[in-house]
Order: structure tokens, then C-alpha cells, then sequence
């Protein structure tokens, strides 16, 4: 079993990659729970090694705002939402945060392996990052990608199986799609906004 502060990449250690997001520091006392399955230290390896460290050496330093989700983080992400109304799009199920951890009765958190993070790049656009991210495939081997808008994180998954590989081309073709209509929505708005005399008016795209 690896330790939380054995590198999992060239820019990352595996600390960084579970302690992070702000459900994680509210709590009164931190404390990292580290995956308790190997094959979650080796997604979590793979995700930074294929998809973080490539977006450091292009863009620089990342903003992660939740990676690795044990299911005590992922409860107390769901009593937020509950008690205070947080906006928090999560389904443990499919979304790879958990990477392979198991639930109780030994089956896998996540219908998927792979392991997820999302993450900001401070001083770039959003719109550009994914952009990138979708020009970079397949060289970039993304699962999954989600865009929620040009002030709010993305989400990348990454995956070792050739059938996830598969899905991520068709997602992002998806994604490509929805990029145009976002740079379409933002102009529109733009405009309207001129034409109203107004700073008010805008328009935040988001896929999921």
C-alpha cells in the first residue's frame, strides 16, 4: 500500500489528489482517508500521469477542487446539499470520484473503473481549457468530460480500459457540440447585454 506522500506523478503527489475540495476542509478535523484498494492507487496514478500532468506542462499549475471521494466525503457532499443547498452535481455510481473502492457488502462504489478529478486553471478561461482538452484527444486519453460553464471547474475521468477510450470519443464529440453552442450562448448574450445598457444579462452554459 502506497503512502498519501509518494509522488502518483511528476507534478502530483497522492496527497493532493484526496485532500482537496471544500467539503474536505469544512470538516472540523481534515483528515485524508486514503483508498483502501490498490487498484485506486493505480487509477489515481493514471489519472495524474495521463491527464493532469500533460495539462500542467501546457497550461500550468491546476486548481483541484475534488478528486478522490471516499464514501464518508461523498456523505457529508450529500448533507450540504441537503441542509444547505449547496450546488454539487455527484452520483458516485458513474461519476469515478471513488475510483475502485468498494461499498460494505464488497461491490464497487463505481459502475466504472477509472478514477475522476475536477479541476480549474487559474487566469485561463474555462471555454479554452476544454477546448484544449478536446483538440488533445486522442493523444489525451479522457474518459469522460463535463462542462459546466466558463466559472465552474471541469470534470475529467480517466480510465485504462479500451472500451472507456471508445465512450470518451463519442462524449467529446458530444462535447465539441455543446463548446460551439457555449461560444454561441456567450455571444449571444454578449450582444443582448450591449443592446440592453445592461451588465446583468449573462448566459452560463452547462453539460452533464
Amino acid at each position: 500500500m502506497k503512502v498519501l506522500d509518494a509522488p502518483a506523478s511528476r507534478h502530483f503527489t497522492f496527497r493532493q489528489l484526496v485532500e482537496c475540495g471544500e467539503t474536505f476542509y469544512r470538516r472540523a478535523v481534515p483528515t485524508a482517508e486514503a483508498p483502501q484498494q490498490a487498484a485506486s492507487w493505480e487509477m489515481l496514478a493514471g489519472l495524474a500521469l495521463h491527464i493532469l500532468d500533460p495539462v500542467v506542462d501546457e497550461l500550468g499549475p491546476v486548481q483541484l477542487t475534488y478528486c478522490f471521494a471516499p464514501a464518508s466525503l461523498t456523505r457529508e457532499i450529500q448533507r450540504r446539499k441537503r441542509t444547505e443547498k449547496i450546488h454539487a452535481l455527484i452520483d458516485p455510481r458513474v461519476d469515478q470520484h471513488a475510483a475502485c473502492e468498494l461499498k460494505e457488502n464488497g461491490e464497487p462504489i463505481c459502475e466504472r473503473p477509472g478514477a475522476a478529478v475536477d479541476f480549474r486553471v487559474p487566469g485561463k478561461s474555462m471555454v479554452e481549457v476544454v477546448r484544449w482538452l478536446v483538440e488533445s484527444m486522442p493523444k489525451l486519453p479522457i474518459d469522460k468530460l463535463y462542462y459546466y460553464g466558463e466559472e465552474r471547474p471541469v470534470h475529467v475521468s480517466w480510465s485504462p480500459s479500451p472500451e472507456g477510450r471508445r465512450n470518451a470519443h463519442r462524449d467529446l464529440r458530444v462535447q465539441a457540440r455543446a463548446l460551439h453552442w457555449a461560444k454561441a450562448e456567450q455571444g449571444a448574450a454578449a450582444r443582448a447585454a450591449r443592446w440592453a445598457g445592461s451588465k446583468e444579462m449573462s448566459v452560463t452554459p452547462g453539460l452533464r
